[in-house]
């Protein structure tokens, strides 16, 4: 008997405690807060952390943009242009350069051929002259990839 008490005060000391504990999840706002202070302080791998913490907890589509700008500041490529591309999927004018953006990432990730497409549109549709000009050496620059050899016969992995 005088272990059954024993045991259930351990029990009933222990619930106690854990439910004590507090709850250590910031809130929207704070994240948000860390990521632009830490963005602001140019540490740009913890700001993507904490920018995509936000967007998971708040699939809030206007952090899209800046998490793409932010992974291509860290170079990945392949998260820049999963978020641009979400992003152009309902551009409603809010990012002009968005355009501009994806095409570079499709470049930078061997896809060459799109992104000479999207190159192209955006060299139409801009009026930015030094976004243009921008994009038209993105542009030759991928056609010139498209047409080389890969090096000394062995394939380029990214």
């Amino acid at each position: 008997m005088k272990y059954l008490m024993m045991t259930v005060l351990t029990l009933l000391v222990g619930i106690c405690t854990l439910m004590a504990q507090p709850i250590n999840t910031p809130t929207l706002e704070k994240t948000l807060a860390v990521a632009k202070e830490l963005e602001d302080k140019n540490d740009h791998l913890q700001a993507l952390e904490w920018y995509e913490k936000a967007y998971e907890e708040s699939e809030d589509r206007s952090l899209l943009y800046p998490i793409a700008m932010l992974a291509i500041k860290v170079k990945d490529y392949r998260k820049a242009e999963r978020r641009v591309r979400s992003v152009l999927r309902r551009d409603e004018g809010l990012y002009p350069d968005a355009k501009y953006y994806y095409g570079k990432m499709l470049m930078m990730n061997e896809k060459y051929d799109d992104a000479i497409m999207e190159l192209r549109d955006f060299i139409v549709e801009t009026g930015d002259p030094k976004l243009k000009k921008l994009a038209q050496h993105g542009l030759q620059g991928a056609e010139l990839a498209k047409r080389m050899p890969t090096a000394a016969g062995y394939a380029i992995d990214s």
